[in-house]
């Protein structure tokens, strides 16, 4: 007996940028939060429990144990088995190799042109989190992920460090644009910004 499938209609799924491993395609990878970026890795979830779920599950795991998970902590999870704490535990591997030297010395991060820097910071003024962002991203969409990606690791402050290339008179509007909206939501919702630092004008260095 020959089996039918349904074609795959795009209008039934949920949005492009709504899904995890389309998000990265459709904006950067910097823009998904933990979740996001274990449901990216696993790819799919198992007969009774959805990536989602499975993902929701490591994630607090993350965050109860503050450390890389082992792959035995990891198998011990309901609905992650031998091969995807495999994939898991691989993956952060890779990035440990990779980042270690960057990770040392978070605090004295350079502008890098092409990317917006951001260092999100606890109430002691500790770094919780950093991320880089492209410069082409939309303000609005930037502006969206600094603030969820603050709000998910508690920051009560932020610093800003904006690699935009070019000094011409569109350059200075689109850093002031991404400033002030940034201004405005984190005014709303109670986050300092502490530094938004731009090396293309002198007269926009600093803006606090």
């Amino acid at each position: 007996m020959k089996l039918i499938f349904p074609s795959y209609n795009k209008s039934m799924d949920a949005k492009t940028y709504e899904r995890p491993r389309e998000k990265i395609i459709a904006t950067s990878v910097t823009t998904l939060n933990d979740s996001e970026l274990l449901q990216a890795i696993l790819g799919s979830g198992i007969q009774g429990s959805s990536v989602h779920v499975i993902a929701r599950r490591i994630v607090k795991l993350l965050r109860t144990n503050k450390t890389f998970p082992s792959y035995e902590t990891l198998c011990a999870i309901d609905g992650v088995g031998p091969a995807k704490a495999s994939t898991i535990v691989a993956a952060y591997e890779l990035a440990r190799r990779h980042t270690q030297t960057s990770l040392r010395s978070h605090t004295n991060q350079q502008i890098q042109l092409g990317t917006i820097y951001c260092e999100f910071l606890s109430t002691a003024g500790h770094c919780i989190d950093e991320r880089w962002y492209p410069v082409q991203l939309a303000a609005q969409l930037w502006v969206k992920n600094v603030l969820s990606t603050s709000l998910n690791n508690h920051a009560t402050a932020i610093c800003i460090r904006d690699g935009e290339a070019h000094t011409g008179s569109l350059a200075k509007l689109e850093v002031l644009e991404r400033r002030q909206r940034l201004a405005i939501a984190c005014d709303a919702i109670g986050i300092r910004i502490v530094k938004y630092e731009w090396t293309g004008d002198s007269e926009l260095s600093h803006i606090v």
